[in-house]
């Protein structure tokens, strides 16, 4: 295998490979002059992590970079396929060991990890800072149906940093009452038959919290029993 090779006329070395080459020189009938080239691999000194910090809601996707730098001062991008990605805290973040893509985690409790790429024996690491959810609004609140039609509830989640995503489709739906029957993972609700006015609460639950609105359905349900409801 070819080490290096050298301009015969300038002395200027261009290295190939790994390894030791020998390199010599002459001048008529002068003693030739010898020397060895040593070329060694680069090694991988630092390994970066971008973005450094971030807080996404739960739910969403976060795609990580992991740049290599070599002791060549060269880098590389090592995100897909080579190095090895990991979660301190997979209650709050997962990430595809070999993708760098993460997930935050549908919850309420919010949290922090460190997001960690090791590659050449070096890690790099970035913060993944999860809000959390602090209450869930359902909307509209204290509605009347008339009995056999629908009416679709919304909720939305309010987190520690005061944003707010909809968790309609995440949320588990409910009603305490027959009268009232809801799609557990739509929020479409639907006023069943009934003779005189009834009340049911509906409730949007997502792990230890929930919020509540009430929903109620009556044969005869006219502009004046909907103003006199809702004071």
């Amino acid at each position: 295998m070819n080490i290096a090779t050298i301009g015969a006329a300038t002395g200027l070395a261009q290295t190939l490979g790994v390894g030791n080459s020998t390199i010599t020189s002459t001048l008529g009938a002068v003693t030739p002059s010898s020397t060895t080239l040593t070329v060694i691999a680069p090694v991988v000194v630092a390994v970066v992590v971008t973005p450094q910090k971030v807080s996404p809601l739960p739910g969403a996707t976060v795609p990580y970079v992991a740049m290599a730098a070599f002791s060549d001062h060269t880098s590389q991008n090592v995100t897909t396929n080579q190095a090895v990605w990991s979660s301190s805290n997979t209650n709050a973040a997962t990430i595809g060991t070999s993708t760098g893509i993460a997930t935050a985690i549908q919850g309420t409790g919010g949290g922090v990890t460190s997001i960690s790429a090791v590659f050449g024996g070096k890690t790099g690491s970035a913060t993944l800072t999860l809000p959390a959810l602090t209450s869930i609004p359902v909307t509209p609140a204290n509605q009347i149906i008339s009995p056999g039609t629908t009416l679709q509830f919304t909720a939305t989640g309010t987190y520690s940093d005061g944003r707010t995503q909809i968790l309609t489709n995440v949320v588990n739906w409910s009603s305490d009452n027959a009268v009232v029957t809801i799609n557990p993972s739509t929020g479409l609700a639907t006023g069943n038959m009934t003779a005189t006015l009834v009340t049911a609460n509906i409730k949007a639950t997502l792990g230890t919290l929930s919020g509540t609105t009430k929903l109620s359905v009556g044969a005869q349900c006219n502009r004046n029993l909907l103003r006199n409801y809702k004071r």
